[in-house]
């Protein structure tokens, strides 16, 4: 498997079943999920991300809801591409890709914050984008969708995730579980803010 992406709870389960005990807590927060400060939840939940990715796992992407989601890995973050070749295989780039690229410039993460799989972990904290829900069925699959069609149009896992996470916000303003159309030049342009805003939560060596 190269890419997940559970909630917290799934998460938790998803390690629970890989170790074959009950060896995780249940995640408890408030009501009020934006109380807890990401770098505390990323702590509590890292033991469980560690696992997965020890599992062999590539990227586990935690989705948090109204947080946004974490992706975590032991590669550096453009390895998703090379892992699965995926342009070669479908042709490439595509009007996303124009879209994305001049809102995202692939360039803010270079080889300066890539490490090779082994004892480094990263992880860095994608925000959510605020928004006034109509309803939040089908807003995941939207992320993962998002993220999907991405990757299969050259952008990179950065690109990607924060592309998903602006087609989220956007499945959240319709009454239908998806839209059913994007607007390309507006989905670039809340990617953009996403992919601005996001934020190292971890890259250290765990040796």
């Amino acid at each position: 498997v190269t890419f997940a992406s559970p909630n917290e709870h799934e998460l938790v389960a998803m390690a629970e079943a890989l170790t074959h005990g009950n060896v995780f807590r249940p995640i408890q927060r408030d009501q009020n999920k934006n109380s807890c400060s990401i770098e505390s939840l990323f702590k509590e939940l890292k033991p469980a991300i560690l696992v997965l990715l020890d599992g062999g796992i590539k990227f586990v992407l935690v989705t948090l809801g109204p947080q946004g989601a974490i992706l975590c890995s032991r590669l550096g973050p453009t390895s998703l591409n090379e892992c699965l070749n995926i342009t070669k295989i479908l042709g490439g780039r595509n009007e996303l890709f124009e879209a994305v690229t001049g809102r995202c410039p692939t360039h803010r993460y270079t080889s300066s914050t890539l490490r090779k799989r082994g004892s480094h972990l990263f992880a860095m904290h994608f925000p959510a984008l605020p928004a006034t829900v109509g309803r939040v069925s089908g807003a995941g699959d939207c992320l993962v969708g998002g993220v999907l069609a991405s990757l299969c149009s050259g952008l990179s896992i950065m690109q990607s995730v924060a592309v998903g996470i602006a087609a989220a916000k956007a499945a959240l303003l319709v009454e239908t579980n998806v839209p059913h159309q994007y607007d390309l030049t507006a989905l670039a342009d809340d990617a953009g803010a996403v992919y601005d805003a996001a934020t190292v939560v971890f890259q250290k060596s765990l040796l």
